[in-house]
């Protein structure tokens, strides 16, 4: 994100947020608030640690908002806006040979990689703000009729194994997700369904019109890239004739839009000159036009053309590769391939790559689901929320914890305080790992040096949304002829059929 997006961001949140509001969305429980710097959170006398959950806490099953949910912000946000955290905090009797902050991928990754060095008894704790485990990969589930439908709720998809690295692969493998998975995963995704890695697959481009809106099916990531049927799609686009031609001489490649530049020129200007910037220059588009060529951009990156070069928007599959030289154009066979070939780029489960963080809490704690056994049965099993934080376990896993301090004690020991519930609270370990939002960790650990704050300063979140709706008949949305559209004019800049692949068990 550039740093003028980071500023407009800023302004929206100065501008929507009053002292007032802040003061008031802070409450952290029923009949708890935090006080002002140097006062305690309310508590109860001799309160211990349980994370004890009622029979029926499933949080796959909620809905409303589910990434940033109500109560798992607002003590980091006191923290980190105004500087309040609890003064006093009730150490447990717990010692840990490893604390995790953060039940994300990478926090579930680091507690398994510890217990595979140092053995199935080594004590791990795992403390996660939210109410589920999982971190981006969240599961969303409904249930209909008797009906179990899966939906993504975060990060979605597995790369090919080329794309990670010896260490990454053996944790994959360890879960059972190897090659021979892998090719399981593609042949249990139709081949219709886009988003699943079939990239031959149509992918419609829905625009409104005064009449309503407006879907075209067909591959047009094929089609930006001069695809078969390029010119017939394009002039179906309800945009005027010119704009069209401009569109069909871009996507085809009937010309050099960087003719007038020598190689060296066009380097600087590809690494240099933003990509929208380079539509309304050289290819002449209409600023009404450009959002059709930036949906894919704003969900795979967060920043729109403007703020890409078009050295990067070219790099995630934007169109020009064609229409650019000799530089570019020794590319675009390559390009053409990822984007007109029928390998897999990606494989999925029914519920994203929450299964993968399911495999993994499997992994460190089997009592969530002691049936199940594994890759084959991992989106279908039954998970108990209520085996995650038992003391006979030797890795624990506790939500609803929000962690405000990591400090090096006297004893070469580090003490972890957290709030969970509306109560302070302490525990001890040997080591500890931070796998939390790295733009949170200068506040958990104020005594960094200097560096080490504008090391994890450099990235910035970028706000994403996902929404999931069981809609009870969906014969309208099967007769536009595809399971992906585009929506670049929309709020909600692709809208997609719920993953159709039965991996894991699922029967979609």
């Amino acid at each position: 994100m550039s740093n003028d997006m980071s500023k407009d961001w800023e302004s929206v949140l100065a501008l929507k947020i009053t002292r007032r509001d802040f003061l008031n969305g802070v409450a952290i429980g029923a009949g708890t608030s935090l006080l002002m710097p140097g006062q305690l959170l309310a508590q109860s006398a001799g309160f211990t640690a349980t994370n004890k959950f009622p029979s029926d806490y499933y949080p796959p099953t909620l809905t409303g908002m589910r990434g940033s949910h109500e109560g798992s912000y607002e003590v980091a946000h006191a923290l980190a806006w105004n500087g309040q955290k609890p003064a006093v905090y009730q150490e447990l009797d717990e010692h840990y040979d490893l604390v995790v902050v953060g039940a994300g991928q990478s926090g579930l990754a680091a507690a398994w990689y510890y217990r595979k060095k140092m053995g199935p008894t080594a004590k791990i704790l795992l403390l996660d703000n939210h109410d589920d485990f999982g971190g981006h990969a969240k599961r969303n589930e409904f249930h209909q009729d008797g009906n179990m439908v899966l939906g993504l709720g975060g990060a979605q998809n597995i790369e090919p194994m080329s794309s990670y690295s010896e260490t990454a692969v053996e944790l994959l493998k360890d879960l059972g997700i190897d090659d021979q998975a892998l090719a399981a995963m593609s042949a249990n995704t139709p081949d219709d369904y886009m988003l699943g890695g079939k990239i031959s697959a149509n992918n419609g481009m829905t625009i409104p019109t005064t009449d309503g809106h407006k879907t075209l099916s067909g591959n047009w990531l094929g089609f930006f890239h001069g695809g078969q049927g390029y010119e017939a799609a394009v002039k179906e686009l309800p945009i005027p004739e010119e704009e069209q031609t401009k569109l069909i001489a871009f996507f085809g490649g009937d010309r050099d839009f960087l003719d007038d530049l020598s190689l060296l020129e066009q380097y600087r200007y590809v690494k240099s000159v933003s990509y929208n910037q380079f539509l309304s220059e050289r290819v002449g588009l209409a600023e009404e036009t450009l959002p059709i060529l930036g949906a894919f951009t704003s969900v795979l990156l967060g920043p729109a053309g403007w703020n890409l070069t078009v050295l990067e928007a070219l790099s995630v599959g934007c169109p020009g590769l064609k229409a650019m030289g000799w530089l570019t154009n020794r590319l675009s066979d390559l390009a053409g391939a990822f984007v007109l070939g029928d390998a897999p780029v990606a494989y999925m489960f029914p519920d994203g790559d929450a299964s993968v963080a399911r495999l993994l809490v499997h992994k460190l704690i089997p009592d969530v689901s002691p049936a199940m056994q594994g890759f084959e049965d991992v989106a279908v099993a039954d998970f108990n929320y209520g085996a995650l934080d038992l003391s006979t376990n030797p890795t624990r896993l506790r939500l609803n914890s929000t962690v405000v301090g990591v400090k090096e004690t006297a004893l070469n020991h580090v003490k972890v305080d957290y709030v969970e519930k509306g109560q302070p609270l302490s525990v001890s370990a040997d080591h500890c790992v931070l796998a939390c939002y790295n733009g949170l960790i200068p506040h958990l650990c104020p005594e960094m040096s200097k560096e080490q704050r504008e090391g994890l300063s450099y990235g910035v979140k970028v706000p994403f949304v996902y929404a999931n709706v069981l809609l009870k008949n969906g014969r309208a949305f099967a007769g536009l002829g595809t399971t992906f559209t585009q929506c670049p004019y929309d709020p909600f800049q692709w809208v997609s059929a719920a993953p159709t692949v039965t991996s894991g068990g699922y029967q979609p």
